[in-house]
């Protein structure tokens, strides 16, 4: 129970300062005095991220690094891949609607191709060929057999193809043939226009009350130079966990019934957002303030203390005319095991305008890709004949003495 609380406390503090980084200030249009808007409006990390999300179209490189601190390899990871650090890199360009991502990947050898991908027309193509490639130049390490040539190339001739497609209309027919549900219209994807609406409503009714919240997180926000900057530690955790509690007693309630109204006012009362929220039922006021109290029993910053050591998130944000970067930086140290973690990101965006994006010509969709593997899987097992419907749970019996039998006779 105790742990289910601090994972409930940390999750709701992430989830807020999720909400604050995606939402702009409800205020931000508010009219100001001549000698006012001469000065220059002091910023923060969030209206940093809010500049850089405007961003619709250009290039953004992302690159992340994670290491483990483990002497002994008690893991097993270094003995694994012959190094304690993977980076992985994503060069993007897109305009919101259509781009390509090349993806690379570091296993202690530099970088290389694993993948690049491509999307158009509503439509995603993943390169397979270049991701077999890199498969099987690898696979020695984790399998500890070769892979030759040729069978790399039987793989690929399987597929026929460079690139395999998925679409969403793909994707809902699957998703219909494996469920037996039918997604009517209003389960489809959502339209541009329909996000924006969302994305109004949410500044409309959750971020005043959210970042009046985290005023109170004292140490959260700082500034490194000319960049802005969210941390939290063991200094500051304890305070970052009181203001949720704070949130959830005093705001979250209310802020919920104005999303409710909200979306039932402006996007119907068959809203799919609308109703995944009524199904998960109706909270009472006093059922928050149960939480909040749940939350400020636990001394969530003792326990981290107890079990890690220097725990550290440091996420900064800094934009400008061209663009912007985000860095974080994730660090701790179990005490118990003496075992390190450390992951590093980057996300550079730059605006730019993105050239037209054509679709690859050596294309298999991943609805025919499906079919062929799951036609190969039923021939081999012999399922033609087998259907769920037939089988009855009821008709099984299990005869403990008689399975043990068989499993030793088998050995």
């Amino acid at each position: 129970m105790m742990k289910r609380k601090k994972i409930f406390a940390i999750g709701m503090s992430a989830m807020m300062v999720a909400s604050l980084a995606g939402c702009g200030s409800a205020d931000s249009n508010s009219k100001k005095s001549s000698k006012e808007s001469k000065q220059e409006e002091k910023s923060d990390f969030f209206q940093e991220v809010e500049k850089i999300g405007k961003i619709q179209e250009g290039n953004v490189t992302i690159e992340t690094s994670v290491k483990i601190d483990d002497k002994d390899d008690s893991l097993g990871i270094k003995k694994a891949l012959g190094t304690d650090e993977v980076k992985l890199k994503v060069e993007a360009s897109t305009d919101g609607k259509q781009g390509t991502e090349k993806i690379s990947l570091d296993l202690g050898e530099g970088y290389e191709d694993l993948t690049d991908i491509v999307l158009v027309d509503e439509t995603i193509y993943v390169n397979t060929s270049s991701a077999i490639d890199f498969a099987a130049k690898y696979a020695s390490k984790f399998t500890g057999s070769e892979v030759t040539s040729d069978e790399v190339q039987e793989v690929k001739d399987q597929i026929g193809a460079e690139y395999l497609s998925i679409s969403m209309d793909d994707l809902m027919e699957l998703a219909e043939t494996e469920s037996g549900y039918s997604f009517d219209e209003n389960q489809a994807a959502l339209d541009e226009e329909t996000v924006q609406k969302y994305v109004e409503i949410f500044k409309d009714t959750c971020y005043s009350p959210i970042k009046k919240a985290y005023a109170k997180a004292k140490g959260l926000l700082g500034q490194d130079g000319d960049k802005y900057t969210l941390t939290v530690d063991v200094k500051n955790l304890q305070t970052l966990v009181d203001a949720t509690a704070d949130f959830i007693e005093d705001g979250a309630y209310d802020m919920l019934v104005d999303l409710k109204k909200a979306l039932e006012d402006k996007m119907g009362e068959d809203d799919r957002l609308l109703q995944a929220i009524n199904k998960m039922g109706d909270l009472e006021e006093d059922e928050f303030e149960d939480i909040a109290e749940a939350i400020r029993k636990e001394n969530i910053q003792e326990e981290i203390e107890e079990e890690i050591e220097d725990g550290k998130i440091v996420i900064s944000a800094k934009a400008d005319s061209k663009g912007g970067i985000i860095t974080a930086e994730v660090s701790g140290k179990s005490k118990d095991e003496g075992i390190g973690l450390s992951v590093k990101l980057s996300a550079e965006v730059e605006k730019a305008e993105v050239k037209d994006v054509t679709a690859p010509e050596s294309v298999l969709s991943f609805k025919d890709f499906y079919n062929s593997v799951y036609s190969a899987r039923t021939q081999n097992d012999s399922y033609d004949d087998y259907s769920y419907d037939d089988y009855s749970y009821d008709d099984y019996s299990y005869d403990a003495e008689e399975a043990t039998t068989a499993f030793n006779g088998a050995a």
